[in-house]
């Protein structure tokens, strides 16, 4: 070989170096031709996880690895349609655009089974409620309540009361050892006990007719407003039968918490939500500040969550106070019912009136319209722990994703019924439904994760 020969083979390795290098540098760096697109992009990360793990994952109809999570890189950017599916399952399905040099998380993909409800009693059923530790259904017909063991599904008739409850209104107690049980008025009540099958009923405690009733943290005391001293707050301890007045006001509604009380005064042209605090001081038995000034209006407390007091009043107005925090204005939402989500994955506030669905961020306090139908939404309830939530939607009920990213997944669990309550428990495992049926109300309860 001479050395022309030579010179020409260096030469010719030397360009392809200076090709390929930069080609493979390129390479290395995320860097592709994009043929749709006709040029080169930086290529992006998609990151998949789902529940039931087993469940299938396809990218534009192919089927992917059963890793979970699972990461995909060296994707164009480009939309892509993701699909998860089970058998006997609803399905997820979304189109998701990657971008380049970034990743894209779906870690909360949750399939709902695709069953049907399973009957656990007949009507006539008036109301029904799972016990703190979900161990029990408290159900109540007509007068008779009756408590049923969800491991075993055996029932006992636990107490005759001597009223019909045709309203939602059994309170446990935190320690799920007692019960509240409110009369079709609503201002006539019975404490029972669940173990020992005692009953005490609001007469023994001398203060005339009580309404409102709420228990306190301590599992002894019961709070209420006695109709008859222009509803004062008394604090009452049911089993020794004593009781102390703890607020003369003329209080519209209250709610409790842990180590204070908040109520609400209705005046001529406004409305002002009080708290009330035991102080450990000798000389200092309670207190009671001024906490927010609000429009006029008939009020009513929804639950209290995070030091977040929220009160909602008959103008279709929701206020959202933090009482903490005097920085934060009142924010004011519009709406007829709220609710608290559960959860890290779930911490948003649902509001809603008869035709659409908002959640608001507490992080960022912002808004967001979930969902909208002509009519007919009648209960919302946060799946816990998870970014979706059910709804009842003229008596069907409906699972509801909250990623907004492309077109919303909504699946029916249960269409063409009469829904009139539900509750779920604390795994977002079992939706307990009572659905009327011709003149009465049955107990359902679907398996649904």
């Amino acid at each position: 070989m001479n050395i022309h020969q030579r010179r020409l083979i260096v030469i010719t390795f030397i360009a392809l170096f200076l090709t390929a290098a930069p080609i493979v540098v390129l390479y290395t760096s995320g860097y592709r031709y994009n043929w749709q697109k006709n040029k080169v992009e930086q290529v992006g990360v998609l990151i998949l996880d789902v529940l039931p793990a087993d469940a299938k994952l396809y990218l534009n109809n192919q089927l992917l690895p059963t890793k979970r999570p699972l990461r995909l890189a060296n994707l164009l950017p480009n939309y892509y349609q993701v699909r998860a599916e089970k058998d006997w399952y609803h399905s997820w399905q979304k189109n998701l655009e990657i971008k380049a040099r970034e990743s894209t998380l779906i870690y909360d993909i949750a399939l709902f089974k695709n069953s049907s409800p399973q009957l656990l009693e007949n009507g006539p059923i008036t109301q029904f409620s799972l016990s703190p530790d979900e161990s029990t259904l408290l159900i109540q017909k007509l007068n008779t309540l009756w408590l049923m063991d969800l491991k075993t599904g055996v029932k006992k008739l636990h107490t005759i009361l001597p009223y019909t409850v045709n309203q939602s209104a059994i309170k446990w107690s935190p320690n799920g050892k007692w019960i509240i049980d409110n009369d079709e008025t609503g201002s006539n009540f019975a404490v029972a006990g669940v173990a020992k099958e005692k009953v005490f009923s609001w007469q023994e405690f001398g203060l005339g007719s009580i309404s409102q009733p709420k228990w306190s943290a301590d599992n002894e005391h019961i709070y209420g407003l006695a109709e008859a001293q222009n509803r004062a707050l008394y604090q009452i301890n049911f089993q020794s039968k004593t009781k102390r007045k703890l607020i003369d006001e003329p209080i519209n509604d209250y709610a409790v918490a842990p180590g204070e009380i908040f109520f609400i005064k209705n005046l001529p042209d406004k409305a002002i939500l009080y708290r009330y605090r035991e102080l450990t001081l000798p000389i200092i038995e309670q207190k009671i500040e001024e906490i927010a000034v609000l429009p006029s209006g008939n009020y009513h407390f929804g639950e209290i969550n995070n030091n977040e007091v929220l009160v909602l009043n008959d103008k279709n107005q929701i206020f959202l106070i933090n009482p903490t925090d005097k920085q934060t204005p009142i924010i004011k939402l519009n709406g007829n019912s709220a609710v608290w989500g559960n959860g890290e994955k779930n911490n948003y506030l649902y509001y809603f009136n008869a035709s659409e669905i908002w959640t608001l961020d507490l992080k960022t306090k912002q808004s967001s319209m979930t969902a909208r139908y002509s009519d007919g939404v009648a209960q919302v309830l946060p799946v816990p722990n998870k970014p979706y939530y059910l709804s009842l939607v003229n008596g069907n009920l409906l699972v509801t994703e909250l990623d907004d990213r492309g077109e919303r997944n909504i699946a029916t669990l249960f269409d063409k019924a009469n829904v009139t309550a539900m509750q779920i428990d604390s795994a977002g495992k079992n939706i307990y439904l009572l659905i009327k049926n011709n003149a009465y109300q049955e107990l359902y309860r679907l398996e649904a994760q």
